[in-house]
């Protein structure tokens, strides 16, 4: 019973996977000989995959947690007001807002920071990283595409992942 599978070939979409995981991998050994040259960095570089993650989390400090912050301390202070607490309340919702103020004010200040400091690295890292970052990303919006009717009803999400791959390629202020 073992034995009856030994001599099947892969499938099709097993060779590609296989050679999509292979060439992956391969691509990456590359980025580790990367060396960072600090002088020559322009202001508003991004070095690939740290760049848009910090304006990720930028956007997450001065609008996200706001946001939530907000519904967070609106959603207990109507608690408060339901169970007849709303002077005990106050005070953690107050609490709550102060802290949330705080953070989306240093928090933004932290992410200018790693901005400025991961700027010098782009020069050199971007030319290696965004490739890889494309192929694959290439990869995966040709394999949802390809495979879409097999992977129903993801195939077009799979499709789509490949421009959230995209979006962590780097950049240099001339835009390359």
């Amino acid at each position: 019973m073992g034995h009856a599978n030994r001599h099947r070939k892969p499938s099709a979409m097993g060779r590609r996977l296989s050679a999509a995981g292979a060439a992956a991998a391969l691509s990456v050994v590359p980025l580790s000989t990367a060396t960072a040259s600090p002088a020559q960095a322009a202001e508003g570089d991004k070095t690939a995959v740290v760049g848009p993650l910090l304006d990720f989390f930028g956007f997450g400090t001065t609008v996200g947690a706001p946001v939530l912050c907000g519904t967070l301390s609106a959603s207990l202070g109507s608690g408060f007001q339901e169970f007849n607490a709303a002077e005990q309340g106050s005070a953690i919702t107050e609490g709550i807002d102060q802290g949330c103020a705080t953070f989306a004010e240093q928090g933004n200040s932290f992410v200018e920071q790693g901005k400025v400091a991961q700027a010098p690295y782009a020069e050199q890292f971007n030319p290696v990283a965004n490739p890889v970052i494309e192929q694959l990303a290439t990869a995966v919006t040709d394999f949802g595409t390809s495979y879409s009717p097999a992977l129903a009803p993801f195939g077009p999400t799979v499709a789509g992942s490949g421009n959230t791959i995209r979006f962590l390629a780097g950049s240099t202020p001339d835009g390359s």
